[in-house]
């Protein structure tokens, strides 16, 4: 990660708990791009918001799968003790979302480490 913004996290965390008009976080921008070092210092700076919707309901871990990015998915399930529980405002898991867009590369990894039963 690039100095700028690890000095960022560490002297100035709480502008990573500020959210924009559309109720999103740092991480989940992070998450979306696939910027898995920003993704992993996030996530490792004790955020409390690090699983928290946005204002559709999308948490990181949908909009990771919904962009295909399988390591941010990976990252984002280590902190995630059931993904289940985690669904948008459609009642829809990050699973549903990454095959409605076409993303199957991470649906087959979640098939394939039977990391929850669809």
């Amino acid at each position: 990660m690039p100095d700028i913004l690890r000095f960022i996290i560490v002297r100035k965390g709480e502008w990573f708990r500020l959210r924009d008009n559309e109720g999103r976080t740092a991480l989940h921008y992070a998450a979306s791009i696939g910027y898995l070092n920003a993704v992993m210092d996030l996530l490792g700076c004790c955020i409390s918001s690090d699983m928290e919707r946005d204002k559709d309901g999308l948490f990181p871990l949908h909009l990771a799968s919904a962009s295909g990015h399988v390591e941010v998915v990976k990252k984002l399930l280590q902190y995630c003790p059931d993904p289940r529980e985690l669904l948008d405002n459609n009642g829809q898991n990050f699973v549903h979302t990454a095959a409605k867009v076409g993303m199957l590369n991470v649906a087959r990894y979640i098939c394939k480490r039977k990391i929850m039963s669809l």
